[in-house]
């Protein structure tokens, strides 16, 4: 049974309560922010003070490194790993840092140089792996970039989710694309975090790209049962039993959108998603009935 209070699955147009909302949300982030630039300046001063006492500690030089990057004062940051580094050579975490911050700061060169030398004196470092991939994505670097994916979680005893999702990227633009390794990845992904929506929706949208539309439609079907109640997902069912022939199916996929949609409240009915939706399914069922 459809629950009408099931919207989350949509953008909702601002309304005067959502803009009220919003604005207390704005707030929130402003005093959060305040707050942890209040926490960097009491950090800094501290190290600042500890440096005084200890001149020549790299970890205090990195510590306070770290610092600066989490507030993303990129130059003091990069000063701090570079000092870190030359009194403590063998401290490879500061050269991984300075390939971060050149990679945040889209200095794509020199973050490729930094990691490569970090990764070959920490070979089963994830974030090592992961920040060089990165790089080579944004060099357009795809192979290696899909490469590194495969090391950082391989190295990783608990890989974000994330990861699998930036390598199905990136072996998404790779030429020619290896269809096994780009559906065996997301699989795996599947297997170590379960059936999680951001994984589930790739797979429905890689099989859907292929053509392969019972493929599609199975692993739409193993979305989380409250999404499964949503007018969206009949439409996403609706649009799939279509491509793959089953016109009887996608008419009652449609119609069940329409009469969802039906369940809810006139204010609700009148958001633009929701509006949509309905002309959707309404334009594929008149399509459908002159086929």
């Amino acid at each position: 049974m459809f629950n009408p209070s099931l919207i989350a699955f949509w953008p909702l147009i601002t309304t005067r309560r959502s803009t009220q909302t919003l604005g207390f949300l704005v707030l929130l982030l402003l005093a959060q922010s305040l707050c942890a630039h209040g926490t960097r300046d009491v950090r800094i001063q501290e190290l600042n003070q500890q440096l005084k006492q200890n001149p020549n500690n790299a970890e205090l030089y990195l510590q306070r490194g770290r610092v600066w990057i989490d507030s993303q004062v990129w130059s003091h940051a990069l000063d701090d790993t570079l000092r870190a580094e030359r009194i403590q050579p063998e401290l490879h975490e500061a050269l991984y840092w300075q390939g971060y911050i050149h990679y945040r700061t889209q200095k794509f060169t020199q973050a490729k140089q930094c990691l490569e030398r970090y990764i070959t004196l920490a070979p089963q470092s994830p974030a090592g792996h992961t920040t060089l991939a990165q790089v080579h994505t944004e060099q357009k670097n795809y192979a290696l970039a899909a490469q590194h994916f495969d090391l950082a979680i391989a190295a990783d005893s608990n890989p974000q989710p994330q990861r699998y999702i930036e390598r199905y990227r990136v072996l998404r633009l790779m030429q020619p694309a290896n269809p096994a390794r780009i559906e065996n990845g997301l699989k795996e992904g599947v297997a170590r975090h379960g059936e999680i929506i951001n994984l589930l929706e790739l797979l429905v949208e890689w099989h859907q790209h292929q053509g392969q539309w019972t493929e599609a439609l199975a692993w739409l079907n193993r979305y989380p049962e409250p999404l499964r109640q949503t007018p969206q997902w009949w439409l996403a069912k609706g649009h799939l039993l279509k491509h793959k022939g089953d016109t009887s199916e996608a008419q009652k996929a449609y119609q069940t959108v329409i009469d969802n949609l039906a369940l809810l409240s006139e204010h609700k009915r009148s958001l633009r998603p929701f509006i949509q939706a309905k002309q959707e399914a309404e334009a594929a069922l008149i399509a459908l009935h002159r086929t």
